[in-house]
C-alpha cells in the first residue's frame, strides 16, 4: 500500500499538504475517479472490513467501493498525510429507524482551522469537505443541508433540507465494534438494500450518474433524464463506458436483476 499508487489511481498530482485546499483536491479527485458500487456485495462475493482489502479493490483492481471502503481508504491516505482523523459512525435514515440505524454507514471528521464532515462514501455525492456548522451548501447538482439535531446528533440531509435521504451522527470516535457488526450485517443479510439492489453512482464532469438495477439516472443542475438498460450486454457496456467498471460475472446477476427491476417498476415492459 502507497500513496503514490492511490494518487495514480484518482489521477491527483498535487502535492499534498495537511490542508483544506489539500484536503478538498483530494475529495473531488476521488468522487470522480472511484465509483460508489457494491456489486461484490450483491453477487454475494467475500467482503472484508479492512484498509487492505479496500485498497486492493480500489487500487489495485481498480473498481469502486461503498461507504466502509471508501472511507476506510480515504480516511488512512490522510492519516498518511498528516491529517487528524476521526471515524464516524453514522446512522442512514436513523430519522425513519431510529438508533437501530446507527453504524450503518463509516464517515470523517478532520480537524483542521475547525471541525469538518469528510464522506466520499455517501454515492460520491459531497464533492468538499463540509464545516460541522448549521448550513446548506452546494455540490452542485446536489445540495447538502447540515443541522444540529437532539440529544449531540447532526443530521445530513441530501437534497436540502426537505429531502428525506439523511444520515446522522455524534462528532466522536465510532464504536469500531458496532461499525464492523453493521458491515456483516449488510453484506450477509438477504434483506439488506445493498444484497438486494445492484447500486453504483459516479461524478463526471457536471454530471452524477446513478444506476440502480436497470435503471440509468443522469443528473445536473436543474435537470435530469432517465432510461433502462436493455440487456445484459447494455449493462455491461454502461459500466464501462459511465462507471470504468468491468465486470465479469454479469451474466450470472442478470435474471435477479430483472426479478429486482419488476418488483420496484411494476408496470413496465422488459
Amino acid at each position: 500500500m502507497t500513496l503514490d499508487a492511490y494518487f495514480k489511481r484518482i489521477g491527483y498530482t498535487g502535492a499534498p499538504r495537511p490542508d483544506l485546499e489539500t484536503l478538498n483536491a483530494l475529495m473531488r479527485a476521488h468522487v470522480f475517479a472511484v465509483p460508489f458500487e457494491n456489486l461484490d456485495i450483491y453477487a454475494a462475493r467475500p467482503a472484508e472490513f479492512s484498509v487492505e482489502a479496500a485498497f486492493d479493490q480500489i487500487v489495485t483492481q481498480r473498481q469502486g467501493g461503498w461507504c466502509y471502503e471508501m472511507n476506510e481508504l480515504f480516511g488512512w491516505v490522510l492519516t498518511q498525510l498528516g491529517f487528524e482523523v476521526t471515524r464516524l459512525a453514522g446512522g442512514v435514515r436513523r430519522q425513519a429507524l431510529g438508533d437501530a440505524a446507527l453504524g450503518n454507514h463509516l464517515c470523517l471528521m478532520v480537524h483542521l482551522d475547525q471541525r469538518y464532515l469528510v464522506d466520499v462514501g455517501f454515492g460520491s455525492s459531497q464533492v468538499f469537505a463540509i464545516p460541522l456548522e448549521e448550513a446548506v451548501t452546494n455540490h452542485s447538482p446536489i445540495q447538502f443541508a447540515l443541522r444540529p439535531i437532539e440529544n449531540g446528533f447532526w443530521r445530513l440531509h441530501e437534497g436540502g433540507l426537505k429531502s428525506f435521504i439523511s444520515y446522522d451522527f455524534k462528532p466522536e470516535p465510532a464504536d469500531e465494534a458496532l461499525l464492523r457488526q453493521r458491515f456483516t450485517e449488510q453484506v450477509t443479510d438477504p434483506e439488506s438494500i445493498f444484497r438486494k439492489t445492484l447500486v453504483t453512482k459516479i461524478r463526471r464532469d457536471k454530471a452524477h450518474y446513478v444506476l440502480r438495477g436497470r435503471k440509468l439516472e443522469t443528473l445536473w443542475s436543474g435537470r435530469s433524464e432517465a432510461r433502462f438498460v436493455d440487456n445484459v450486454d447494455d449493462l455491461r457496456d454502461t459500466l464501462k463506458a459511465v462507471f470504468t467498471l468491468d465486470i465479469p460475472y454479469l451474466d450470472d446477476l442478470w435474471p435477479a436483476i430483472c426479478d429486482r427491476h419488476r418488483q420496484m417498476f411494476p408496470l413496465t415492459r422488459d
